[in-house]
């Protein structure tokens, strides 16, 4: 497979499911998560805190050529506060590994499209792998 795959919430019920099925694909897989266990041992586990604000996330994640970011706290608490609470943490985030270099979907309008341009045509594949 050749790909660096960074999973955020890796020690969720369905982050561990994306990590293994990852593995089983022969993928490079890093993983994040304030909670570790579950976590295939064969994905790397990496302690870095991704709602720090560093400067240099994408460097201290790995330079990953994909991230599937399913990092949300209290994610099964639908009506949870924390939601809105960690919204700006997250949009941080996501700022820092694209301005260090993290490819966004397809050729980077795609990704856009589908929340302001109606969605994804089917040709239009944006496949990780």
């Amino acid at each position: 497979m050749g790909k660096r795959i960074l999973v955020t919430g890796a020690g969720g019920y369905i982050g561990r499911h994306v990590v293994s099925a990852l593995c089983d694909k022969g993928a490079e897989v890093l993983t994040v998560d304030f909670r570790t266990d579950g976590i295939d041992n064969r994905a790397e586990i990496l302690a870095e805190n991704i709602f720090s604000g560093s400067k240099t996330i994408y460097q201290e994640l790995g330079n990953p050529d994909v991230c599937i970011h399913m990092a949300w706290r209290n994610g099964f608490v639908h009506d949870s506060d924390a939601h809105m609470e960690d919204l700006s943490a997250h949009y941080r985030f996501l700022q820092g590994m694209i301005e260090g270099g993290l490819a966004v979907g397809g050729d980077g309008h795609h990704a856009r499209g589908g929340l302001l341009g109606g969605g994804h045509r089917r040709k239009h594949s944006l496949q990780p792998m």
